[in-house]
């Protein structure tokens, strides 16, 4: 298991400093320019097969990675980079190199602070394929995502046989952001009660705590069968603060189990430490089960900055 220190929501390109472009480094502009033309050449092309994302992947970035297992099969690919003065993430979802959701992102301020110097036919371009939105870590950003309806319903359907049919639930419209959060694989989230310099709640507890007032199982049981790895977690600790029984106990090992058998991981915080690769373990039950009180890991965000990292454009 790797301990890491980091500061928390930093944005990735921030290992580039942005500087006021008094002087501007016209090879950084460059450098941009050709990554911005890569992104609309390889949109343009509107070839969007497994082989051919996974082309553009290697060309923007030949050290990418390998995708994350996030359960059932589905797999991720997430990574950031830069090399002059935007910073540019791509989020890709598969599953059996059938491609399920593919996103990218570029971070809002920076772009805004060289496009006067790009080529105008370059900037035109961008905007009408980019739209602004929130994007990973709740960075202002112009994204271009791409949903592939039919391959996620097959994995869906594979999904099924594994975890069972989802339980049929009416959500109120103002909680649907808070469970899409926690259900998406697009969401970057960790499992903790604080993190971050500040000791802040994680958006992924937030969003369970604002759910708990639904007071219905139901919507932890489906989300314990979502394609997020930290929001099983916090599903798991919501069913179980909603109904401590041996029943909920087993529903939870009984997903859990499978995801152990795939090797599925996910992040743990604690203020400043995050563990990477932790395992999902088996429950056992407790009648005297017991949570930290709330008040133990005050909350100091405010309600208006909770981050939806689903907030993509149509």
């Amino acid at each position: 298991m790797k301990k890491i220190i980091i500061f928390l929501f930093l944005s990735i390109a921030s290992i580039f400093p942005l500087m006021a472009l008094d002087n501007v480094n016209l090879e950084w502009i460059k450098k941009d320019e050709a990554i911005i033309k890569s992104m609309l050449d390889f949109i343009e092309r509107k070839d969007f097969s497994d082989e051919e994302i996974k082309k553009f992947i290697t060309s923007t970035q030949k050290n990418a990675g390998e995708p994350r297992k996030m359960g059932f099969g589905l797999k991720k690919l997430f990574f950031g980079f830069s090399e002059g003065y935007i910073g540019v993430t791509i989020d890709y979802v598969s599953y059996k190199k059938m491609p399920c959701k593919l996103i990218l992102s570029v971070h809002s301020y920076e772009f805004c602070t060289i496009k006067n110097h790009l080529n105008k036919d370059v900037a035109a371009n961008f905007f009408s394929e980019f739209k602004p939105a929130k994007g990973f870590y709740g960075l202002d950003a112009y994204i271009f995502a791409y949903d592939f309806a039919d391959n996620y319903k097959k994995f869906s359907e594979h999904k099924k046989t594994l975890a069972g049919e989802m339980k049929d639930i009416q959500l109120p419209k103002e909680y649907q952001a808070y469970y899409d959060f926690l259900f998406s694989a697009e969401t970057e989230t960790v499992y903790g009660y604080m993190c971050g310099i500040g000791g802040d709640k994680p958006e992924g507890r937030r969003a369970m705590e604002k759910l708990l007032k639904l007071n219905d199982k139901n919507v932890f049981i489906n989300l314990l069968k979502g394609d997020n790895p930290c929001g099983r977690i916090y599903a798991a600790e919501g069913l179980l603060r909603l109904e401590n029984s041996k029943e909920n106990v087993k529903i939870i090992n009984e997903i859990f189990s499978q995801l152990r058998k795939e090797r599925v991981t996910y992040t743990k915080a604690d203020g400043c430490f995050f563990s990477e690769g932790e395992k999902y373990t088996l429950y056992k039950y407790d009648e005297n089960l017991t949570f930290p009180e709330d008040l133990t890991y005050p909350d100091t965000s405010e309600e208006k900055d909770f981050v939806l990292n689903l907030d993509f454009p149509d």
